[in-house]
């Protein structure tokens, strides 16, 4: 078979399909109604679209009524199929107009889209009944216990507001008197001040144990008054440490720890002479480096010392 006969077969069942297609479009009609052309207002109606010799599905877009304010809608969407017929329907009411023209529909089917015809609704206003009764004013109902519910609240809380009052300002037993505060540290030199003469009053002592506390009286006023660890330092990290600090008399300083290392590691054995000499030589260096406090600190409650 040639070519040229090929494409005329083909040209000639793609003509019979396109034929049978529109023979089955046109085939389809759609149309759209009211349940009622006139109501009133605030009466239920529907809007009913018929769709005849389809056999696949479709649906309605209601949306086009977005637009219409005064119409309302007043259910869900229906559908019901039978055979080749499809009907859909849209519950609505209308509150606010004497008449409206509403759009045509957009009908959705597999392969295009087909719209309905126009739809126009009169609505007139509900006519008065003369058979009625005049209004009459209407009658008061007795007060019950419920109508005074929001008074009976507010004058609970009031009593309520007031019992606390009450025992917060006359019932309520005084708190106790804070405890009164610690006495404040003695101050650095009156400690060593202290320590020395209890020092002094011990008789018997070996050179070592006299200037193992001799020692330690001094290192503990160092540590006390210029805040370093002087308990836990050798003599010469603790003179370092003062001259860093540009405290005086570093060189008395040094001397004294010198005489006290002397007997606790060396073992020298100093005249008893001695023990009086470093025990004024202590004393002496306490006095000169001691801390005065300044005199605007005092008060008449707690005077402070000449230190």
């Amino acid at each position: 078979m040639s070519k040229r006969k090929i494409y005329t077969l083909l040209l000639g069942l793609a003509g019979l399909f396109s034929f049978f297609t529109t023979s089955s479009r046109a085939q389809v009609r759609v149309k759209a109604r009211l349940d009622s052309a006139a109501m009133l207002l605030g009466d239920p109606n529907r809007i009913v679209v018929s769709l005849d010799g389809t056999s696949g599905n479709a649906s309605v877009d209601w949306s086009v009524l977005d637009t219409l304010e005064e119409l309302v809608i007043i259910g869900d969407p229906s559908s019901a199929k039978q055979g080749n017929q499809m009907q859909f329907a849209l519950p609505f009411s209308v509150y606010d107009s004497v008449g409206l023209l509403l759009p045509s529909f957009p009908v959705y089917l597999q392969n295009e889209t087909l719209y309905t015809n126009d739809l126009a609704l009169l609505v007139d206003f509900p006519k008065r009944d003369s058979t009625l009764n005049p209004y009459r004013s209407i009658r008061t109902e007795s007060a019950t216990l419920a109508d005074y519910k929001a008074w009976i609240i507010a004058f609970l809380l009031a009593i309520a507001f007031g019992g606390v009052l009450l025992y917060l300002f006359f019932f309520r037993k005084s708190e106790p008197a804070p405890p009164p505060p610690p006495p404040l540290p003695d101050p650095a030199h009156v400690i060593a001040f202290r320590s020395l003469e209890d020092l002094r009053g011990q008789t018997g002592l070996a050179d070592k144990n006299y200037y193992s506390s001799l020692d330690q009286i001094l290192r503990a006023y160092l540590e006390n008054r210029y805040g370093i660890p002087a308990l836990e330092r050798t003599s010469s990290e603790v003179v370092g440490m003062l001259k860093s600090e540009g405290i005086q008399d570093s060189d008395e300083l040094r001397d004294l720890l010198s005489q006290v290392d002397m007997v606790k590691f060396a073992k020298a054995e100093l005249p008893q002479e001695r023990r009086s000499s470093g025990w004024e030589r202590v004393r002496a260096f306490v006095d000169r480096t001691k801390l005065i406090a300044p005199p605007s600190t005092s008060s008449p409650e707690n005077p402070v010392a000449n230190v």
